[in-house]
């Protein structure tokens, strides 16, 4: 028999299997939102903040696993991340924009008026009232809230109001503390930027009062001046009235004398005396030459009120050498009335009347304490002597 060798025979073995974890991993993350600061123009700059949440994000990342069958080697692969974006969060913050306005008062000027009386009321131009404009941009920094501003002003000059005050001069006549009459000036100056007025008072000197009364008491005497009034009646040219009777001489009114007089017509100090003088005022009526006015009437002769004169006067109408006492003279005005002369059988000196031509005359008023009265006659009839030769001539 033969004998047949055979091989071994191998069992091969079986596979041995590790199974290692290869699972992906999924990662997911939260993602906040981001905070975004806005500006809200409807809300005032300080006023509380408005949030709006915004949503929250995420990011998936997903990791795999890659085994390597032979070695067992597992080799990680991240994969890309998915991001789903969040939403901002928004803050409001107020910043409306301000516009503020400010009126600025006219400049005040005061003035002095010297057309109009101090004390009344002022004159008030009033002037344009200026602005300001002040205007207040806000801004908000997205990323922090910071609230900055940006101010813009604007001004509107204002005009001038201008105040005119009465500064008008018076004058006025015065007594002084010495007695003496001065002519007061009161001025007046306005502070152009309070209003105040300051007076300003002057003084000249009008009437030397003490000066006079030194004087007067110097000279011993001064002559009463007499204010004749004014007489508009028809007067005579020839002294006489329509019937031929004499014109009765005016009454003069003769403010008391009471200087030092000597009874021959001299003074304490053998001065002659100076007799009155008389103003007469201007005579405008209608004359008539002979003594009638133009419709035929008798004229009526003015009538003077004479004040009294108490000094001695002398008796014989003389001075004290036996010179005729010169009468007093009247200042006699143009007369402007419309004259008609009558014709007369005798034609009238066309000179003076001197005063020893004229009849006696009827005392109009005795002089107290005298005893006689032929001076004052003298006197009065001068002055009516010299008023008609004045209207003749």
């Amino acid at each position: 028999m033969t004998e047949h060798v055979v091989g071994p025979q191998i069992e091969l073995p079986g596979k041995t299997i590790i199974k290692i974890g290869t699972k992906d991993k999924v990662v997911t993350e939260d993602i906040e939102p981001r905070v975004r600061y806005v500006a809200d123009k409807e809300r005032e700059k300080g006023s509380e903040n408005v949030v709006v949440p915004g949503k929250k994000g995420r990011k998936t990342t997903v990791t795999k696993f890659e085994l390597d069958p032979k070695t067992g080697k597992v080799t990680e692969v991240v994969g890309k991340p998915v991001i789903e974006n969040p939403t901002d969060t928004i803050v409001k913050v107020g910043a409306k924009d301000k516009v503020v306005v400010e009126e600025i008062n006219p400049k005040v000027i005061y003035s002095g008026d010297d057309s109009r009386d101090y004390g009344s009321d002022n004159i008030v131009e009033a002037g344009k009232v200026g602005r300001k404009v002040t205007t207040i941009v806000y801004s908000v920094d997205p990323d922090t809230g910071k609230v900055s501003e940006k101010v813009g002003v604007k001004v509107e000059e204002p005009g001038i109001t201008r105040i005119k005050v009465g500064t008008k001069s018076m004058v006025k006549t015065v007594t002084g503390e010495d007695g003496n009459i001065y002519e007061e000036t009161t001025t007046f100056t306005v502070d152009s930027e309070t209003g105040k007025v300051t007076l300003h008072v002057t003084r000249k000197l009008i009437r030397d009062v003490n000066k006079e009364e030194a004087d007067r008491i110097r000279r011993g005497n001064i002559p009463p001046v007499l204010d004749v009034p004014e007489y508009t009646g028809p007067i005579s040219g020839a002294g006489l009235d329509g019937e031929g009777g004499q014109i009765t001489p005016p009454v003069l009114e003769v403010p008391e004398y009471t200087g030092v007089l000597a009874g021959n017509g001299l003074d304490g100090e053998g001065g002659q005396i100076t007799p009155p003088v008389l103003d007469v005022p201007e005579y405008t009526g209608v004359l008539a030459g002979n003594g009638l006015d133009g419709e035929g009437g008798q004229i009526t002769p003015p009538v003077l009120d004479v004040p009294e004169y108490t000094g001695v006067l002398a008796g014989n109408g003389l001075d004290g050498e036996g010179g005729q006492i010169t009468p007093p003279v009247l200042e006699v005005l143009d007369y402007k009335g419309e004259i008609k002369k009558e014709e007369s059988k005798e034609e009238p000196n066309k000179e003076a009347i001197k005063l020893t031509d004229v009849p006696s005359a009827k005392v109009t008023k005795a002089l107290p304490e005298t005893g006689n009265d032929n001076y004052a006659t003298y006197g009065l009839v001068a002055v009516l002597l010299g008023f008609l030769t004045k209207i003749k001539t």
